[in-house]
């Protein structure tokens, strides 16, 4: 079964992940964890689903050591990213 990396952002931090993110997440965080709600259940059976803590500060220091872009894609690439660092 594939792996998927869902990103969890605290309600503390969804501010700032707005300001760097800007129209990519929605204006809540009851709404962004009503969206992460929504793809695990989308996905969960087929996929093995790891939620990864993720945080601004760190975000905002993988995207200026790389060249991502400010997107979605790029925060499910620093989830995976944050939680394979992690298991090592």
């Amino acid at each position: 079964m594939d792996i998927l990396y869902f990103p969890l952002i605290e309600q503390d931090d969804f501010d700032s992940f707005r300001r760097i993110m800007h129209d990519e997440l929605p204006s809540t965080h009851k709404e962004w964890l009503q969206r992460h709600a929504d793809r695990v259940a989308h996905y969960r059976e087929t996929h093995r689903i790891v939620d990864v803590k993720v945080k601004a500060s760190d975000f905002t220091a993988y995207l200026h050591a790389s060249s991502h872009g400010t997107n979605l894609k790029s925060l499910w690439d620093f989830a995976e990213f944050i939680a394979k660092r992690n298991k090592n």
